[in-house]
């Protein structure tokens, strides 16, 4: 059986990884995509726990959050399509993803909240409905991921769940250390 290696990532100097040692079936991906749908209410629920203006995440609110979510999944979406439809995906983070994640959340800075939203929730959309058209074939496929790393297909839709639940994980800590003070 093949060995996946999942990557987590808050930024370019704080690397996780997890191994997954099994075999990639359709139904891998179906559980994935249950899970996407899980994490995204999570997210929903928690991040509206906090006030728009708080900070989360290290100089982030909310909504620079959901920007920096939103410019991965558009990242990510656009990789599946490209490898959906033969051609290699573009690396959109050639200087990096602390680069990348600065970019993407400096130009939605003037967005309002509310539209950044509803672009995380049609970019993250876009890349669930290309994960669902996926053949069995390409998942076990290599590949470059949008921030120059390669791995399998399957390593790059689970590493954006994963992505997720690092963060959702983070905002867990904030709110219990917030109520221990």
């Amino acid at each position: 059986m093949p060995t996946f290696k999942v990557r987590l990532w808050a930024t370019a100097s704080q690397k996780n990884e997890t191994k997954c040692t099994r075999g990639v079936a359709m139904h891998d991906i179906t559980t994935l995509v249950h899970e996407f749908e899980q994490m995204g209410q999570a997210l929903k629920a928690i991040l509206n726990q906090f006030a728009p203006d708080e900070e989360i995440y290290p100089s982030w609110t909310r909504k620079e959050v959901l920007a920096h979510f939103a410019g991965w999944y558009d990242a990510a979406a656009a990789a599946l399509d490209a490898l959906l439809n033969g051609r290699q995906p573009e690396v959109v983070a050639p200087l990096g993803p602390d680069y990348y994640n600065a970019r993407t959340v400096e130009e939605r800075a003037d967005l309002p909240y509310e539209h950044v939203v509803r672009e995380w929730q049609m970019n993250r959309g876009q890349f669930l409905e290309q994960v669902r058209r996926l053949p069995e074939s390409l998942l076990t496929q290599q590949t470059v991921f949008p921030w120059g790393e390669t791995g399998t297909v399957y390593d790059l839709i689970a590493g954006q769940l994963h992505h997720e639940r690092y963060h959702y994980d983070e905002f867990v800590e904030r709110l219990s250390s917030r109520s221990r003070a």
